[in-house]
């Protein structure tokens, strides 16, 4: 092969070589350089979406945190498998048989097994003998724990929740205490008594509020309750229009039904 043909040969060859280099390239995906670098697969959105807590999602869990009128009602009624053991601290307006707490047990035990406890007062120290107000009916046995103190306030009342709680485990807590505070007290006093009880017997168990009867407390003693029980996400029992105790336990009963 002579030299001038050799070169031929040689440029062709270098010509067919460029011609596969740019068709490769031409051929090749376009990459977008906003995404360069930091791609993200479907696989990979779907789990940065999931990371990210929706805010809808955030509000309905925290109403379902909060203690409703029926939360405190199925606790009331508790499981068949137990009794129920209820604790109501309180004051004037529930410290005897006349008053409302057990006027409110008597009207249960017309349906269910009930035993009233009330505190006795003037040793300061432990429960009375218990009334047993029936042992029949439908439900599980039902135990109302009332450690109600004439003369007592909220931060007297937090001071000694540990001694108002029975051997047994609490089920439902109701606060009736205020008719001896000024409204501008409720919110710190309110917030240590329940400290003391969240440290005591959990954040399981259900806590509420009674608005007393205007009868004998006053309007800004009862929004001050109801302010604190809104920023704690507690319930309320409002008893504010009650009539006599009577009254009021028959306003508590079908406030828990």
């Amino acid at each position: 092969m002579n030299e001038r043909l050799q070169n031929v040969l040689v440029g062709l060859l270098a010509a067919v070589a460029a011609a596969s280099v740019v068709a490769a390239l031409t051929s090749a995906p376009s990459i977008d350089p906003v995404t360069t670098g930091g791609h993200t697969s479907d696989s990979d959105a779907a789990t940065t979406s999931a990371a990210v807590p929706d805010a809808e999602e955030d509000d309905e869990q925290d109403e379902q945190d909060d203690t409703s009128l029926e939360d405190l009602s199925a606790a009331l009624e508790g499981e068949d498998d137990g009794a129920v053991d209820v604790v109501v601290i309180g004051d004037d307006t529930s410290n005897n048989r006349s008053e409302w707490v057990h006027l409110w047990a008597e009207r249960l035990a017309d349906e269910r097994p009930v035993t009233v406890v009330h505190w006795a007062e003037q040793a300061d120290v432990a429960y009375t003998t218990p009334d047993v107000l029936s042992e029949s009916g439908e439900g599980v046995m039902l135990s109302i724990w009332s450690p109600a103190r004439a003369g007592t306030d909220i931060a007297a009342a937090a001071e000694r929740v540990e001694d108002f709680l029975p051997d047994a485990p609490t089920d439902l807590v109701l606060v009736n205490l205020g008719v001896n505070n000024d409204a501008d007290e409720v919110g710190d006093q309110m917030q240590d008594l329940l400290d003391a009880l969240r440290g005591l017997v959990g954040d399981g168990v259900p806590v509420g509020i009674v608005l007393q009867a205007e009868q004998v407390s006053t309007p800004e003693v009862n929004t001050a309750l109801a302010d604190f029980a809104a920023d704690n996400g507690l319930a309320t029992l409002d008893a504010t229009g009650a009539d006599g105790p009577q009254d009021w336990a028959e306003t508590i009963d079908e406030l828990l039904r």
